[in-house]
């Protein structure tokens, strides 16, 4: 089962039961938009965090001292990091034009960033 047909599960399963959902990191790439938009429209809502890469490698090797997971290792980092200014970024900027994109500072305090992406939810889901 690939990474869309996974997607399409949970989010029918919320739906069958009247709950919002939330879709962390994706669409990545236009292939993945594609799909999405052919099960369930264009999304209602694009949140990008943005931040310096150098900023994203620090505190993905922050919270790899506190666990295991694979792809917090610096190499995978450095590669989602390529991944996502040869796929991502111009799939948002098609998404800039078509959607409404909140574009989020991420280059603060991990906690003004949640409390930002926490208080644009609140105003946007009601």
């Amino acid at each position: 089962m690939d990474a869309h047909e996974v997607m399409r599960e949970n989010i029918y399963r919320s739906l069958e039961q009247g709950e919002p959902f939330l879709v962390h990191g994706y669409p990545r790439d236009p292939e993945q938009k594609t799909a999405w938009e052919a099960d369930f429209g264009k999304a209602t809502l694009v949140i990008v965090i943005e931040c310096p890469d150098t900023v994203l490698a620090d505190r993905t090797a922050m919270r790899s001292k506190n666990g295991t997971r694979p792809e917090d290792k610096p190499d995978i980092v450095h590669k989602r990091i390529q991944y996502y200014v040869k796929y991502t970024q111009p799939m948002l900027r098609d998404l800039q034009i078509q959607q409404f994109i909140a574009r989020i500072d991420g280059n603060r305090d991990v906690e003004q960033v949640y409390e930002n992406v926490l208080k644009l939810l609140q105003t946007y889901i009601k």
